[in-house]
């Protein structure tokens, strides 16, 4: 890597050698605090928002893991942004503590969104899943490689959190959506048509637009993971890191509607015996199930009090 090349040279000759065309690794003069102060900015004034209206109600059962997850991500930020790779006394490009930060938070990621219901949770879980697989598929090789660019590209996809939360903003402006944006629909004349129409009145309530919360926040979330794997830096990740995010999706909604069949059959009162029914019973523990059966099953071994049928 080009970071070690700079280093033995530098140890070899005494002196720091001048940078061509070849040498990509800008050498800073001194530490900049400024991109963490202003992401501790951003991200401590919408916790705040969350704290002070909403986190109360919010998961009420599972505020520790809430805790956990936003903790995970702060600190692996402020990791990136103050220590690695910036300066030229750095040991590792990639320290083994930013995998562990990483892999804590997409399993409390995981966790808190198995059960999720907001938006449609068809699109909303796998896109929570999705990014935090890719995430995971980055950050390792960034180790084993020591590979700022793939660093980058791990921690960018954090900002999605900002992303989407900015995202949700716009769409619930109320002055962003007037009533005569909407004539082409309530032009619409049949009877069915205005029977939508009423129904997507009664929807939208004081809100003069036709974008329900639903349809907000499945926006926000889905465009934020568009916006933060278009920011990727790695060559190979430029080129085919959309095309590897959609079809990650695409698998995980495919996993989701197959385990899902199986688990129904579990509650109809099939066993478990093969090999890919026990599969389908270890991602459904993970969440990766349809909605509508993961809740159905979780009720059922709640009033069972037992785990997978034997044999």
């Amino acid at each position: 890597m080009e970071y070690t090349a700079y280093l033995s040279r530098l140890s070899s000759n005494g002196t720091a050698p001048a940078l061509d065309g070849t040498d990509t690794l800008p050498v800073p003069s001194g530490k900049t605090y400024e991109p963490l102060l202003a992401i501790a900015f951003l991200y401590g004034a919408i916790l705040l928002s969350y704290t002070s209206k909403s986190f109360t109600s919010f998961r009420q059962n599972h505020k520790a893991l809430v805790a956990t997850h936003a903790i995970s991500n702060l600190v692996e930020l402020a990791q990136f942004y103050t220590l690695p790779f910036r300066y030229p006394d750095a040991e590792s490009l990639v320290p083994v503590s930013s995998v562990l930060l990483c892999l804590l938070q997409c399993q409390t990621n995981f966790a808190l969104v198995r059960r999720l219901k907001r938006g449609n949770p068809g699109i909303v879980r796998t896109t929570y899943q999705g990014a935090g697989i890719l995430r995971i598929a980055i950050i390792i090789p960034a180790y084993l490689l020591q590979s700022r660019t793939l660093y980058h590209d791990a921690i960018v996809m954090i900002h999605a959190f900002v992303y989407a939360r900015f995202i949700i903003y716009l769409f619930t402006v109320k002055q962003t959506f007037p009533n005569d944006e909407i004539s082409e629909v309530e032009s619409l004349n049949t009877e069915k048509d205005k029977l939508v129409i009423r129904k997507l009145n009664e929807v939208r309530g004081s809100n003069k637009s036709l974008v329900t919360v639903t349809q907000t926040y499945t926006a926000g979330v889905y465009g934020a993971a568009l916006i933060v794997v278009g920011h990727q830096e790695d060559e190979n990740m430029r080129k085919y890191g959309m095309m590897v995010f959609l079809i990650t999706m695409g698998v995980l909604l495919r996993l989701e509607q197959w385990v899902g069949d199986i688990m129904d059959g579990y509650l109809q009162g099939r066993d478990l015996k093969t090999l890919k029914q026990r599969l389908a019973w270890v991602l459904y523990q993970i969440g990766l199930c349809r909605i509508s059966t993961l809740v159905q099953m979780d009720k059922s071994l709640s009033r069972r009090g037992e785990g997978i049928k034997k044999e």
